[in-house]
């Protein structure tokens, strides 16, 4: 069978790149991370399973549907990251918040700009990493960090820095 591929070189292409085909399927099938791209305008054309997973919404129902409307920032978010990722030309862990099934998914996302063979700008590709519970762990942290245990009153070092800001504010605004 080989050696038949060999023989016609248009069928070992074709094998190849289906072979190439079914691994970065494969690939993409196995990340929890959300990978998804979308047309210069915005729509979504392709929504992996780890972003089914991650958002808990199905791909049929996403694909071909404005992209802003995963944003919590909504249009002006999302207009606001495709003028950086052109002022740019990538971006990287960006954290922002998207609006899942029922829940906000907080994402750390790494964006680019996809091209085709001649190098024009055809769409764009995110690739967004689940940091909600990171994220809820840091609020705690802080939380902690500025109140006394005890009581869950702001403690001595919150007070110092609070006035100290408000002070500054004061004088900064002559009052």
């Amino acid at each position: 069978d080989r050696q038949r591929s060999a023989d016609n070189p248009l069928i070992y292409l074709s094998t190849q790149v289906l072979q190439a085909k079914e691994y970065l399927e494969a690939i993409v099938a196995s990340t929890t991370d959300a990978i998804c791209t979308t047309d210069l305008r915005g729509r979504l054309i392709y929504f992996s399973p780890g972003a089914e997973r991650m958002l808990g919404r199905r791909s049929p129902d996403v694909v071909g549907t404005w992209a802003h409307a995963l944003y919590e920032g909504g249009r002006q978010e999302a207009f606001g990251l495709m003028r950086r990722l052109l002022r740019e030309g990538k971006l990287r862990n960006h954290e922002t918040v998207l609006r899942g099934e029922g829940r906000r998914v907080h994402v750390s996302m790494s964006m680019a700009l996809l091209r085709d063979r001649h190098g024009r700008r055809i769409g764009t590709l995110a690739i967004s990493k689940d940091i909600t519970e990171r994220v809820a762990l840091e609020r705690r942290l802080r939380e902690l960090s500025i109140t006394d245990s005890l009581t869950g009153l702001f403690n001595q070092r919150h007070l110092r820095e609070r006035a100290d800001a408000e002070v500054q504010r004061a004088r900064r605004q002559k009052q």
